[in-house]
């Protein structure tokens, strides 16, 4: 049996350690570290870079479950960044094909399957006693400041579908390509303010103070890359074939499904004589939630 060919990069023709025979691909897939790329110390970077992920967990209380829901929420912005890079390889497709846009999204889709298929381990791997006071320890942080999440969703439509129609007819047509004010507009801010009020809650000024700059670099990136946008650019008898309809029915009912699990989460977690916002923010979200 001839052995395996190594496809690394040699970091310099002078390097005698590096394996020199590319694949006739590799001008797509550089290695573009100026250190030495021996299988030796790819194995060392890659430990050192798993030693940093594991180390990652730090409770702010001594109740041990805690450490299962940081983990578990850092599992799920793991999956959230598989999504990511996959809408980002097809908002790159410059003349897209159906097959590659269906390939691209059934990714995204099997990842929210596991994903949302997943719940069961922050419902029933945790005590719930345990999980109401640490709970109270993380706050204002909540799930509502995953700007992942916010990123797969513009990225899967065009921002006006993202917007209370209302709120955008009184911006007039002038604001399309305002993505700040646009982004003021988006559905889900309205289940983030005190109903009494008005007023915007402590966890989304919070997360407009942190992350609104990269948000609407990301929608400016967008808007002619969103998968909508993309799938316009398909001929025409492929935008109403079965199986890119079917992918993106699905890629809408799994957006359902996550934010419908979510809320069944703190749900079940939480006494039933407790009202929790976040729960009604999550129905809401469900209510306005749009079409690809």
């Amino acid at each position: 049996m001839p052995p395996r060919r190594s496809f690394l990069r040699p970091c310099s023709p002078a390097c005698g350690g590096c394996r020199r025979n590319t694949p006739p691909t590799a001008k797509t897939w550089p290695l573009t570290s100026k250190a030495c790329t021996t299988p030796s110390t790819l194995i060392t970077g890659t430990t050192s870079s798993l030693d940093t992920l594991l180390s990652l967990q730090r409770p702010l209380t001594n109740l041990p479950d805690e450490r299962i829901f940081i983990m578990y929420h850092q599992i799920s912005e793991l999956y959230f960044k598989l999504c990511l890079c996959e809408y980002e390889q097809i908002g790159d497709l410059a003349e897209p094909t159906l097959g590659e846009v269906v390939l691209r999204l059934g990714r995204i889709n099997r990842y929210f399957e596991n994903l949302i298929d997943s719940f069961d381990v922050m419902v029933d791997g945790m005590d719930k006693q345990q999980f109401l006071d640490f709970r109270m320890a993380l706050m204002p942080a909540s799930g509502f400041q995953s700007v992942q999440y916010r990123k797969i969703e513009i990225a899967s439509t065009s921002l006006e579908n993202l917007t209370d129609k209302a709120k955008r007819q009184a911006l007039g047509e002038a604001s399309a390509h305002d993505y700040d004010q646009m982004l003021g507009c988006i559905y889900w801010k309205a289940g983030a303010t005190i109903e009494a009020s008005g007023a915007k809650a402590l966890t989304l000024i919070e997360f407009e103070r942190k992350y609104t700059a990269d948000l609407v670099r990301h929608a400016e990136a967008y808007h002619d890359r969103n998968v909508w946008a993309v799938v316009q650019r398909l001929p025409e008898e492929d935008r109403t074939h079965p199986r890119l309809l079917r992918a993106l029915r699905q890629a809408r009912h799994q957006r359902e499904r996550k934010l419908a699990a979510d809320a069944l989460q703190i749900g079940r977690a939480l006494p039933a004589a407790q009202p929790h916002r976040r729960g009604g923010h999550r129905r809401h979200q469900l209510a306005q939630l749009p079409a690809s």
